[in-house]
C-alpha cells in the first residue's frame, strides 16, 4: 500500500496466465489461487470508494518487463516515482540488517556452488529463461564476490573443501595424477553431492576395471542443505552404468509393527526406492503412539516418561527435537525420573543412534514445527538439488529417521490445535492397526465464524490465542471469562477454555455465545440498581445484536441498557 498516493500494489507469485511454480504442491497452488480470487473480489466489491489496485506478476511475457510494467501502471494514475539518490542507496545497503543476511547467503552459496556441478553461466542462463530477476541480480553479485574470493585464496596459497574435490577430479581427468584401484567403497552414499559423485566418476574413468561398491539408504537422505543429492542414489544405474543391487532386508533394531508403520509412511513418496524389509522380532501391538495435548502448556512429555518408568524404571529413552532449543524442556524431567537413562538429540544428529524408547517432541504446525516451515532462501535452489516427489520430501525422511530410533516403541507428541500434517497422515485409515491414534481430531474445534476451518494456536506480540487456520477468515476463539484468554471453544455440549480448562454453558437461544453471569450493580447511565442476571455473551461483543437475557421483567430493561 502506498499511503502517499492511496494505491494498492499486489505482486502475484504466478505468471500472467496464472501458472504457479511447478515445485508447489497441488494443495498449495489451489489455496494460493483461491486467495487471489478472494483478494480480487474484495477490491472489486469496494471499487467505487476504494483505492485502485495495481497487479504485477513474478513472470511477465516479454522478458524482464516487471519494473517497466509497474511504472506504466503508476504513470497512468499520475504517479511518477523517482529513484533514490546513490548516497541514499549506499546508506541503506551498508546497514547491518541488509549486509549480514547477504553475507550469510553468499557464504552458503559459495560452499555449495562447486558441489552442485553448476557454473555461473549455467545459472545465469537458467535465470534468463525463467525470468528470475532476483536470481540474475544475485548471480551478477556472486560472480563479482567469487572472483575476489578466489584471488584471496590464491594469495594465501590455500583452497577450500569444494576446490579440493573439483581440482582432484580435474587432476584425474588430465592425467596429472594416476590411481591404480581395484575397488572403491563409498559409505553413506545417500548423502553424496554431485561434485563428489563426479570425483568418483573421474576415478572410474581412469580405472575401467575398478568395482564401485556404494552403501546407503535413500530413505535416510536428510542433508540436502549440505549439498547431498538423492538423485545420485535413485538414478545410480543411469549415472554409473550396469549395477547389481543387494538389499540388506533384515532389521534387528525394531520389531514388525514399527517397521510396518514407518515403511508405509516413507514410501508414500514415489521417488523413494521400493524395499521389502523384514523385522527380526515379531510384535503383537502397535509400536507407534501419538499423544496430543488438549491445551497449551500441558506436560505430555512428563506423562509419557511416567508411563515408560512404570513399565521399566531403568529403560533408555531418547528424546528427539527438530531443533536443539527444545532440549531445555528436558532438564526438569531428568531430575524427576532419575532411574531412566534419558538423553536428548536433534533428529539430524540422531542418525545411527538407538534406544529402548523414543519420544519425538513438537510434531506440530508452525515455523519451528515438524515438518519445518523455515524455508531456505529461494536463491539456494539454484545450487541445491530439486526433488520431483511430494511436498516436504526431505522432512518426511527426517521424520522417518526420528521414528526408527526405538527398539520397542516411539511416542509422538503433538497438540490438538497445532496438528502437523504428518499427524493427520499417521491417523488416517491407511495406518489403522499399526498406529495408536490420539483421537484429537474429535476434539479439535472449528472456527466460530466460518465453521469450515479449524482453530489453530497462535502467538503474536498481543499474546497467545486460537484463531482460524484459514488466512481468509479472521475468526477467533471467544474470550474466557475465567482467565481472560482467547481460548474458549465449543466442545460437545459445553464451551471449554483451551488455556485454563474451565467450562461455560452455551446460550440456549443461539448456541454460539455462552451464558455470561452479570452480578447485581448500579447502571452507569441512570444510577438505578439492578439485580444479577444472565445473558448471552454475544450481547456484549455485538452491541446491536440482542440474543438472549434471563432476568425479571423490570430488570430486563435495565440489563439491556447496561449492555
Amino acid at each position: 500500500y502506498l499511503p502517499k498516493y492511496d494505491v494498492y500494489i499486489e505482486h502475484w507469485a504466478c505468471d500472467e496466465s496464472g501458472s504457479l511454480p511447478v515445485n508447489w504442491s497441488h494443495s498449495d497452488q489451489e489455496e494460493y489461487k483461491s486467495g487471489m480470487i478472494w483478494k480480487r473480489d474484495l477490491h472489486q466489491r469496494r471499487a467505487i470508494n476504494a483505492p485502485p489496485l495495481i497487479e504485477t506478476y513474478s513472470s511477465i511475457k516479454g522478458a524482464f518487463a516487471i519494473i517497466p510494467r509497474l511504472k506504466e501502471q503508476l504513470n497512468a494514475l499520475g504517479i511518477y516515482p523517482e529513484p533514490i539518490s546513490e548516497q541514499q542507496r549506499n546508506q541503506i545497503v551498508s546497514s547491518e540488517e541488509v549486509i549480514d543476511p547477504v553475507v550469510k547467503l553468499v557464504s552458503s552459496f559459495i560452499a555449495l556452488f562447486w558441489e552442485s556441478g553448476a557454473s555461473a553461466e549455467m545459472i545465469h542462463a537458467r535465470c534468463m529463461a525463467s525470468g528470475d530477476l532476483r536470481g540474475l541480480a544475485f548471480i551478477e553479485m556472486f560472480v563479482w564476490v567469487h572472483s575476489r574470493y578466489q584471488k584471496y585464496l590464491e594469495g594465501e596459497g590455500a583452497i577450500d573443501f569444494s576446490d579440493m574435490i573439483r581440482e582432484a577430479s580435474a587432476a584425474l581427468r588430465s592425467g596429472a595424477v594416476l590411481l591404480e584401484l581395484d575397488y572403491v567403497l563409498v559409505d553413506e552414499f545417500q548423502g553424496i553431492s554431485r561434485g563428489r559423485a563426479d570425483f568418483i566418476a573421474a576415478v572410474l574413468e581412469q580405472n575401467p576395471d575398478c568395482w564401485l561398491i556404494a552403501v546407503g539408504d535413500d530413505w535416510q537422505s536428510i542433508n540436502r542443505f549440505a549439498g547431498s543429492d538423492i538423485q545420485m542414489m535413485v538414478d545410480f544405474a543411469e549415472i554409473f552404468g550396469a549395477t547389481q543391487e543387494t538389499h540388506l532386508r533384515k532389521t534387528h533394531r525394531f520389531g514388525s509393527e514399527l517397521l510396518k508403520a514407518t515403511s508405509l509412511f516413507i514410501q508414500a513418496n514415489p521417488q523413494q526406492l521400493r524395499k521389502d524389509l523384514i523385522a527380526a522380532r515379531q510384535e503383537k501391538a502397535p509400536a507407534l503412539e501419538i499423544i496430543s495435548s488438549e491445551k497449551a502448556g500441558e506436560n505430555t512429555l512428563g506423562q509419557v516418561l511416567q508411563r515408560i518408568a512404570d513399565k521399566n524404571k531403568s529403560a533408555s529413552v531418547l528424546v528427539l527435537g527438530r531443533y536443539g532449543f527444545l532440549e531445555k524442556r528436558l532438564q526438569d524431567q531428568k531430575r524427576e525420573f532419575p532411574g531412566l537413562d534419558i538423553s536428548f538429540s536433534t533428529v539430524h544428529a540422531a542418525k545411527g543412534l538407538e534406544k529402548d524408547y523414543v519420544v519425538i517432541m513438537d510434531v506440530v504446525t508452525g515455523r519451528y514445527g515438524f515438518p519445518s516451515e523455515i524455508d531456505d532462501d529461494p536463491i539456494m535452489n539454484l545450487v541445491l538439488s530439486f526433488e520431483q516427489g511430494i511436498p516436504n520430501a526431505e522432512e518426511r525422511r527426517v521424520f522417518y529417521v526420528a521414528m526408527t530410533r526405538a527398539r520397542h516403541k516411539t511416542f509422538i507428541l503433538t497438540e490438538d490445535h497445532r496438528r502437523s500434517q504428518f499427524i493427520d497422515e499417521l491417523e488416517g485409515e491407511e495406518f489403522h492397526g499399526c498406529v495408536i491414534p490420539s483421537k484429537a481430531g474429535e476434539r479439535v474445534a472449528s472456527c466460530p465464524v466460518c465453521h469450515g476451518s479449524t482453530l489453530r494456536f497462535q502467538v503474536s506480540r498481543f499474546g497467545e490465542f486460537y484463531s482460524c487456520s484459514s488466512f481468509r477468515c479472521r475468526g477467533k476463539a471467544l474470550k474466557c471469562p475465567a482467565c481472560e484468554s482467547e481460548g474458549l471453544v465449543r466442545q460437545g455440549a459445553l464451551f471449554r477454555c483451551l488455556f485454563c480448562g474451565k467450562t461455560q454453558h452455551p446460550c440456549p437461544n443461539c448456541g454460539e455465545g455462552y451464558v455470561r453471569h452479570f452480578p447485581a450493580g448500579i447502571a452507569a447511565g441512570n444510577g438505578r440498581a439492578y439485580s444479577a442476571f444472565r445473558a448471552c455473551s454475544r450481547n456484549r461483543n455485538e452491541p446491536k445484536f440482542r440474543c438472549w437475557t434471563e432476568s425479571s421483567a423490570v430488570d430486563h430493561h435495565r440489563a439491556r441498557q447496561r449492555l
